[in-house]
């Protein structure tokens, strides 16, 4: 049975549904898509009170297109980068990661492709502190990221290192339960157990855990405005070419935000919303920013299943599926 046929089967109990306000707390969690790391249970967050972004390393530069949706339509304006011990992008190197993808794709598209992977950054690190920093600086510093100019360093149980862009410390305090039931989880290997690669929305309604019967250590699961699979590319190539996963599903919902605007009308709001004194210098890139917004649904997933199958970066044996999460009932469906 696939990892998919699994999830079908997981979700037959359905969680009660409803429509997505903007987060309560209004709070962004940046971190790793490692699944020993989950964020609801460590921090004891509920899942209507924060958007998520998950990206191999919960790297800040990967997830921008993410934060800018999110802050623009659900007004969340504290961001958590939540980096975590063991990870697997410590002590790697772009030039290790592309060598092995270079190995990796077919001799006959080799010379063709080996001009994109040289120009591939997959953001590892060599200290987990020192790109926790790294990241909070860079969304401290982005002019089109909302926030206050601290950072708050907190102590966690020792898988943790958590950074808060505002003052907010009942994340720690509320870690602590967690810790003392922490247990076994930490000898969770870093490979994921079912050898699957989730691909969904920062939706505050979506809880991947619950409505796919995932647990912690089980899969990748890589967060990101919609869910679309153009935006997971790097971790995508990470969790494949370096811990073995072959299974990939893409989970869109019902009600997703990134059906409601354009890239021209966020573009705008943007604009809009940055410094009076830099908004003429930026413009430029602004206007080449997209945001991967869509009309519609099923045809957003065939596309990000499309867009998978046919990349050559990706294994060809990757079993690929789409399927709809839908908020009012819980209950998924497959599209492709």
């Amino acid at each position: 049975m696939s990892a998919a046929e699994g999830v079908a089967r997981d979700n037959c109990s359905c969680p009660d549904s409803s429509d997505e306000d903007p987060p309560r707390r209004r709070v962004i969690v940046v971190t790793c898509m490692d699944y020993r790391v989950d964020p609801i249970q460590s921090l004891e967050l509920q899942d209507a009170n924060v958007h998520v972004l998950r990206n191999a390393g919960g790297r800040a530069f990967d997830a921008l297109r993410s934060i800018i949706a999110s802050q623009q339509y659900l007004k969340t304006r504290d961001i958590y980068v939540l980096h975590h011990t063991k990870c697997g992008m410590q002590g790697l190197s772009d030039d290790r990661i592309r060598q092995d993808l270079q190995a990796f794709v077919s001799p006959n598209v080799r010379p063709a492709l080996a001009p994109v992977i040289d120009g591939l950054s997959f953001l590892p690190f060599a200290d987990a502190e020192e790109a926790v920093r790294e990241d909070v600086a860079f969304l401290k510093h982005n002019p089109f990221v909302f926030g206050s100019s601290s950072a708050i360093d907190e102590p966690l149980h020792p898988l943790f290192l958590l950074f808060v862009m505002s003052v907010a410390t009942e994340f720690a305090k509320a870690n602590e339960s967690y810790v003392e039931s922490f247990g076994e989880k930490s000898s969770l290997s870093l490979p994921p157990a079912r050898g699957v690669i989730v691909i969904t929305c920062i939706d505050a309604r979506i809880d991947p855990a619950a409505s796919l019967g995932i647990k912690e250590g089980e899969a990748h699961v890589i967060r990101n405005a919609g869910g679309r699979a153009f935006d997971a590319l790097r971790s995508v190539i990470i969790s494949q070419q370096l811990l073995a996963t072959r299974e990939t599903i893409v989970f869109h919902h019902t009600d997703c935000g990134m059906l409601t605007f354009t890239d021209d009308v966020l573009r705008q709001r943007l604009r809009e919303s940055v410094s009076l004194n830099a908004r003429a210098a930026i413009r430029p890139i602004i206007d080449g920013l997209s945001f991967l917004p869509f009309s519609n649904l099923e045809d957003a997933i065939k596309e990000d299943v499309a867009f998978l199958q046919n990349n050559p970066l990706v294994p060809e044996e990757t079993k690929i599926t789409g399927w709809i999460y839908d908020v009012r009932t819980g209950k998924v469906s497959k599209v492709v």
